[in-house]
């Protein structure tokens, strides 16, 4: 029972010093704290980066002039949107179906310009998705040919062989109508779910015969920008030429990185800058950390000698000066860590790891400071004149 009652005493006998040890804690745990929060503020800014500014990639051809009415094979889009893209945008317009005309084929209205569907109930903007046999048609080719909304006829669809220079027949199907909008004689004539489009073609076409006409998608983790580029090569994806042959394939791809690329080099610089003296700083704390503690106890060695003399094992003297100061170093760090809660809302995860890191620190100061501490002679302590 002896040691609860001397750490008491070493806190309640110098209350300046304990104040002292305590002020000084308090003032490490801030450092700490803020130091720890630039690396999490850089960090979700990198984060947040990919949100505010997406980088988008989109399939062009060989010199980068065209993203739209390409051929880009199926196989190529399938490893696009297997690489980490979200939000993709692709359509297939390559398809005519008689009565009707030519057929754009999309996963999304947000290809078109937002023209002004309007809808049978049970539809929306999202049946480009739903992957069945459903069409939007303009309003007067509708009109022409007496269909409303909700009406199921048979069209003839066909696509064209580039190769042969001939047209193929991919077969009759029934589709119904879902929505109709207005439209001039240049606008599209026909929507359709380019997924439908593609298993149409896939159970009458021969492999390799399904042909995109425009992709593009946002870049999920752009942090990782250099590994994706890395990857679409080996999708077999070139780099954009301009003294490439154009042509009309499908197997370049452009990305719109270089304003991405320069915010977040500098946030990395940052990062980078913060890790590489974050080992340095802790050991800052740590040394100032002994250094007080070393100086507040000094006056304290001839009172550790006396009880040394007394036949007490240095080690025990040491534990009640060492239990003390670190309660008197935790105290300050908890009354710092209200503060800093309160001022700058500080996620529990993010106070609990500032404890636990100050902890190790001032434990270790403390440690190094009695170990010099303890380093004298009892009986020439004793005999020294003051």
């Amino acid at each position: 029972m002896l040691l609860p009652w001397e750490i008491k005493c070493n806190i309640t006998r110098a209350p300046a010093r304990s104040i002292l040890i305590a002020c000084v804690s308090a003032l490490m745990v801030c450092g700490m704290a803020l130091y720890l929060r630039n690396i999490q503020v850089t960090e979700e800014a990198l984060d947040n980066l990919a949100r505010q500014m997406p980088v988008t990639v989109r399939v062009t051809n060989r010199d980068g002039y065209l993203h739209e009415g390409l051929r880009i094979q199926a196989r190529d889009v399938d490893h696009l949107l297997e690489s980490g893209v979200r939000d993709p945008v692709y359509t297939a317009t390559e398809f005519t179906a008689e009565p009707v005309g030519s057929i754009y084929g999309t996963n999304t209205l947000d290809s078109l310009d937002g023209s002004d569907f309007t809808f049978m109930d049970g539809w929306d903007e999202s049946f480009p998705m739903s992957g069945k046999p459903v069409i939007a048609l303009r309003d007067d080719i509708a009109g022409k040919n007496g269909w409303k909304l909700g009406d199921k006829f048979r069209l003839e669809f066909s696509v064209p062989d580039v190769d042969a220079g001939a047209v193929m027949k991919v077969g009759g199907y029934s589709v119904t109508l879902i929505a109709t909008y207005p439209g001039e004689r240049d606008t599209v004539r026909a929507v359709m779910s380019a997924d439908w489009l593609r298993n149409v073609a896939g159970l009458s076409l021969p492999d390799n015969m399904f042909r995109y006409s425009s992709f593009s998608a946002v870049i999920e983790e752009p942090r990782e920008l250099n590994e994706y580029k890395a990857a679409l090569e080996r999708m077999g994806f070139h780099e954009r030429s301009a003294v490439a042959d154009p042509g009309i394939e499908g197997d370049a791809v452009s990305m719109d990185d270089e304003r991405y690329i320069r915010t977040s080099g500098e946030l990395r610089e940052s990062l980078e800058l913060y890790l590489m003296f974050l080992a340095p700083f802790f050991g800052l704390v740590t040394s100032i950390m002994a250094m007080v503690t070393f100086l507040s106890l000094r006056s304290c060695r001839r009172q550790i000698a006396i009880t040394s003399s007394l036949g007490r094992p240095k080690f025990l003297n040491a534990a009640a000066h060492f239990c003390s100061t670190v309660l008197v170093q935790f105290t300050g760090c908890l009354l710092a860590m209200l503060i800093l809660s309160l001022v700058l809302d500080l996620p529990p995860w993010q106070a609990g790891l500032v404890i636990g890191a100050f902890s190790i620190c001032a434990a270790g100061g403390t440690a190094l400071a009695l170990l010099f501490l303890f380093r004298f002679d009892t009986l020439t302590l004793l005999t020294k004149e003051e």
